[in-house]
């Protein structure tokens, strides 16, 4: 069920007066009951056939977790190895096994071998990505004594399925949602209105500024990139670099906003992102619930920067084209992932190289040209991540240099657009400052914007594009 839909407007409306219906402390296993069944209809809306598995997911690592932390020695890290790689190979299945099919076809034909590699053809599960890192990150947990194993299995399914984080994140930890649901939220008018102030405007950064991004410009140059002039070939690989900020923030904002509603907080998962001065950065910066937890449970466990300069650029650059290959099955996130990790390791050499050494306070000029340059390699390697083949990637990132000099082709309203964009980038503070305002505002007022808005989702969400994290 889209948040960009009439009918998850429909169905928040109905979780929201429900669930405060069953406030307190005397009707908590009602209302988390309850929410576990809204969680469970608005994954078998968009998803049913795979509801069984998501489930039946929940009560195996349920089941685990308890066996790790009443388990000692040796049998302890077994229990959390089996959790973990039980976790890791059911989404191999479901994400990987073609490609890797499709990828053996294609070597063993270099080869002159011609041999039809058998493919499954199964269908991805809706949100199989992200709550399979939430098992991995419970399993851990537990394991390190980070966090107490869960003794309420509908607690513990609640955390995987929980619907406003379920589809694409943020990916929470169990420390971060788990002890949620053994208290009771006390309802806060104010709270309510700025949960549904950020739903709307995630919305309108979905489809005022990603959609039209990629409905005016970014679909029409990727669909044939070698006609693509030099400006409209950077133009493109700008703008989308806004598109799926917008897209994927847009989400965050209403599933966030969807979870204030109800009383909880999710874990933030965007802070201005292309400010960053350098990669490392930008990944403290850009989908944060991911980046730590490759971060606390892929570069640590590769030694992390324990083991010596090489070991600690082996674990990035691993720990990158993993998180590459997490977001699809596909060469072209293999070769995103990649470029990500190089450039993590040769900041990592720069840092490491002028350690000790002297150095001046950072200029603006300077810092503002390390912006700019980050920005333009991470947009860069935005081309790999949208492109559908590696041709399409090379091709349009020929066009940034071979191309003519005609400014035909650019769009103005997508001129006007991007800039909105960017500005909803930078807009952190200035949106917390409009959405105090909207709570401030007389109850009768606030009625009727809220009236407005709902005509808007309906209006401008029933043309909206599914959002591009709902891929993975």
């Amino acid at each position: 069920m889209p948040f960009n839909s009439s009918r998850y407007l429909v169905f928040i409306a109905v979780v929201f007066f429900v669930y405060w219906g069953l406030a307190g402390p005397q009707r908590r296993s009602l209302r988390l009951w309850f929410l576990l069944g809204a969680s469970c209809l608005f994954y078998a809306v968009s998803s049913w056939k795979f509801l069984g598995l998501l489930l039946g997911f929940g009560l195996v690592n349920f089941y685990a977790g308890i066996r790790i932390e009443t388990s000692a020695g040796r049998a302890k890290k077994l229990w959390c190895a089996a959790a973990v790689v039980l976790s890791l190979s059911t989404l191999a299945v479901y994400k990987y096994l073609d490609f890797f099919g499709q990828s053996l076809d294609a070597g063993l034909r270099l080869l002159g071998v011609s041999a039809e590699v058998p493919l499954a053809g199964l269908a991805l599960p809706l949100g199989i990505s992200f709550y399979t890192f939430q098992s991995v990150a419970y399993a851990v947990d537990v394991y390190r004594g980070k966090s107490p194993a869960s003794r309420s299995l509908r607690d513990y399914a609640l955390y995987l399925a929980f619907f406003p984080k379920l589809a694409s994140g943020p990916i929470a930890r169990p420390g971060q949602l788990l002890p949620l649901f053994g208290s009771d939220p006390v309802y806060d008018h104010d709270r309510v209105f700025r949960g549904l102030y950020r739903i709307f405007f995630g919305l309108f950064k979905k489809v005022m500024v990603a959609d039209l991004l990629a409905s005016y410009l970014v679909n029409n140059v990727y669909q044939d990139p070698m006609h693509a002039s030099l400006p409209v070939a950077w133009l493109t690989m700008w703008a989308y670099a806004i598109q799926i900020y917008c897209d994927f923030s847009g989400y965050t904002d209403m599933a966030l906003g969807s979870a204030e509603l109800l009383g909880i907080t999710l874990p933030e998962n965007f802070n201005r992102p292309y400010l960053a001065p350098n990669p490392q950065e930008f990944w403290r910066r850009w989908h944060m619930t991911l980046s730590n937890w490759l971060r606390d449970y892929l570069y640590i466990s590769l030694g992390g920067s324990r083991h010596g300069a090489a070991r600690t650029y082996l674990a990035l650059f691993l720990t990158m084209l993993l998180g590459g290959l997490w977001h699809g099955s596909a060469w072209t996130f293999v070769f995103w992932g990649a470029f990500h990790g190089l450039m993590l390791m040769i900041h990592r050499w720069w840092q490491e190289s002028h350690k000790g050494k002297t150095a001046g306070p950072d200029s603006p000029l300077g810092h503002w040209a390390r912006v700019f340059l980050t920005f333009n390699l991470v947009s860069l390697a935005w081309i790999f991540f949208r492109a559908p083949d590696l041709g399409t990637a090379t091709g349009l990132i020929s066009r940034l240099f071979v191309g003519d000099l005609t400014l035909a082709g650019i769009p103005k309203r997508a001129l006007l657009v991007l800039a909105l964009g960017v500005a909803l980038h930078n807009s952190i503070d200035w949106r917390d400052r409009v959405g105090g305002f909207f709570v401030r505002l007389h109850p009768v007022l606030q009625g009727v914007l809220f009236i407005l808005a709902v005509a808007l989702f309906q209006l401008l969400g029933s043309v909206s594009e599914p959002f591009i994290y709902f891929r993975f």
